[in-house]
């Protein structure tokens, strides 16, 4: 479609139906090994966790500190190991804490 200076050929100006039959060609290749793409991951994921679930079963449903969590509560220019160090050092307050307020 480009050419060596990444423009793109012209070829593919003159003639539209050349690269619209390319892309459907593309989709066509695209549907066909979907299926196979969603089998491999997952497989992939299974295999990769199926351990860790099988000895900590109580693991699957753990409260995670989310992506918002760890960006608002992390500092400016902070490294990454020592915010996990100080999350990991918080879990537990917050746990009481959700705990404490789910009593009510």
């Amino acid at each position: 479609m480009f050419d060596d200076q990444f423009c793109v050929k012209r070829s593919f100006l003159e003639k539209p139906e050349m690269l619209k039959k390319r892309f459907r060609t593309a989709a066509l290749i695209n549907a066909a090994l979907s299926p196979f793409l969603l089998l491999f991951l997952l497989l992939y994921f299974f295999m990769r966790n199926a351990e860790h679930f099988y000895h900590h079963p109580g693991a699957a449903g753990s409260r995670r500190w989310s992506a918002l969590a760890r960006w608002r509560l992390r500092e400016l220019n902070e490294l990454p190991h020592y915010c996990s160090h100080r999350l990991d050092a918080a879990h537990a307050p917050a746990c009481h804490y959700c705990a404490q307020a789910s009593v009510d």
